[in-house]
């Protein structure tokens, strides 16, 4: 036998198991070369060098014995690479297929599969690789699918998923239940609403930086919802906090970055709780020639995604109008906050607010005010 007739017949065994549960189903390590080395034999093929890869994931191709493998087929060491299934060489049918197009080809290599019976020599080999490779694919999208589906059903019936938040543990049945840090959790909010900064707030409760804390006031977890991909649900599990005090902080801190950025704040109090009473769209401030306004987002071209119905009818209203009413009716809902309210600065106004109105409906110059439960 000449050394041209030698190398055609050199071939290498690439052996992988991932889990014991995968040896006892016939695939270890043994059975594996035993069965490969008879099909090299019956095929005349000369055993050049067993590859084995004990304990690494088909679906990860950093693998030792692989990349050495596919290091030596491209060398020219090696001419046949007889395998006991496709997933063995990879789990993910793009990577079978790309080493296949980009390593195994060039190199003129044979891919031997001796369960599925594929040799890519021949082209019938190759025919039936492409189909299994369709296939392999489908079935990998079809358990996605329904990987996601359970996911996505996990998390609707209120369940958590992912990283379990600050200031809970995850119990035996998987659901989240307060810890020790809640109390953090709620000091946090105290501090934040009364006006400590990040840092101080991270020094004062020893957490680990300001983002720590800046994580903490925007994780929805902390009254009661889930997320999952950007999506919000209510959560089964014990709120820390409860929502009016989350958006009062979510506004504050939207109100700081504003200022960050070198602009100024709103000196409009009641800005985020005006909704129009005849189409439901927001209103606003509008700043006209003598007065300012609370005009209905659907009459204003400039914010087209806000309009919900552009033959919207709500006539504009004097602002301070509207701002005396609303004031006269909190004065006489709540006693002793008069006395305070022309020294405080516009963002305690809008906290105290926003800690007793969810919305303010105005109607044909009507105000009705919807105040929190409690207050």
């Amino acid at each position: 036998m000449n050394n041209e007739t030698q190398a055609a017949t050199r071939a290498a065994i690439y052996i992988r198991v991932s889990t014991d549960r995968q040896a006892e189903r016939g695939y270890s390590i043994s059975e594996q070369e035993t069965k490969l080395k008879a099909m090299c034999t019956a095929q005349g093929l000369k055993v050049y060098k067993v590859y084995c890869d004990d304990g690494y994931t088909g679906s990860n191709m950093e693998r030792p014995a692989l990349k050495k493998l596919l290091k030596d087929v491209w060398e020219g060491k090696i001419k046949s690479v007889v395998i006991y299934k496709l997933d063995r060489l990879s789990r993910d049918i793009q990577d079978l297929l790309e080493i296949i197009r980009r390593i195994f080809m060039p190199s003129k290599t044979r891919l031997i599969s001796l369960t599925e019976s594929i040799d890519t020599c021949t082209p019938g080999g190759r025919a039936a690789l492409n189909v299994l490779a369709t296939f392999a694919e489908l079935e990998k999208d079809t358990i996605n699918e329904r990987m996601e589906m359970g996911r996505i059903g996990y998390v609707k019936s209120g369940k958590w998923f992912g990283k379990v938040p600050f200031g809970y543990d995850r119990n035996k049945e998987g659901n989240l239940v307060l810890n020790a840090d809640a109390i953090k959790v709620r000091q946090v909010f105290d501090m934040y609403l009364h006006g400590k900064g990040l840092k101080e707030i991270a020094e004062t409760l020893k957490l680990t930086s300001s983002e720590s804390v800046n994580s903490i006031l925007k994780s929805k977890a902390s009254h009661g919802f889930v997320q999952y991909r950007g999506e919000y649900f209510q959560g089964i599990h014990e709120p820390i906090i409860s929502k009016e005090t989350y958006d009062i902080a979510a506004e504050l801190r939207a109100r700081q970055k504003f200022m960050q950025k070198g602009s100024a704040p709103s000196p409009y109090v009641l800005v985020g709780l005006l909704y129009c009473g005849k189409c439901g769209s927001k209103m606003a401030y509008v700043k006209q020639e003598h007065y300012t306004k609370i005009v209905c987002h659907s009459t204003r071209k400039s914010r087209p995604h806000l309009i919900v119905d552009p033959n919207c009818k709500n006539p504009r209203l004097r602002a301070v109008n509207v701002e005396e009413t609303v004031l006269e009716k909190l004065f006489n809902r709540v006693d002793g906050i008069k006395d305070s309210w022309s020294e405080s600065d516009t963002e305690e106004k809008r906290i105290a607010l926003r800690s007793r109105i969810e919305k303010i409906i105005v109607t044909d110059g009507d105000i009705d005010i919807h105040w929190h439960q409690g207050h």
